[in-house]
């Protein structure tokens, strides 16, 4: 306002609810939420979601609830993959070099550009 420009009213694009606590599984089938006041919303889950989250190893992170879409973020614990090697790439416009814990490879690159430059 010191600047003499109108502000502007803030508003939601698109009306969501996200969520990370008071939320919980009853029986894989119903997802309960806290709305306050000791109260539930509870909302039915689709037979697609109850045979994914019948995994005991899955743990609810959050939720997100909009006018026709519920998303629901889980976590599992999983296996270490023990890396066997790595690789790299440095590239330019002359070479390209490769290398891994053994070898180096490196390819010119100087005849290739200037034959297609000319």
């Amino acid at each position: 306002m010191r600047r003499g420009v109108p502000t502007k009213n803030p508003y939601a694009v698109k009306q969501h609810l996200t969520s990370c606590y008071s939320f919980k599984l009853e029986g894989n089938s119903i997802l309960r939420v806290a709305t306050g006041n000791r109260g539930f919303l509870r909302m039915p889950l689709n037979r697609h979601t109850q045979e994914v989250l019948s995994d005991p190893a899955l743990r609810g992170r959050s939720f997100t609830l909009t006018a026709s879409v519920l998303s629901i973020c889980f976590s599992k614990e999983v296996q270490e993959v023990e890396c066997t090697g790595t690789a790299g790439v440095d590239r330019n416009l002359w070479n390209i070099i490769y290398g891994n814990g053994s070898t180096i490879k490196q390819y010119d690159l100087t005849n290739w550009c200037c034959s297609i430059a000319s």
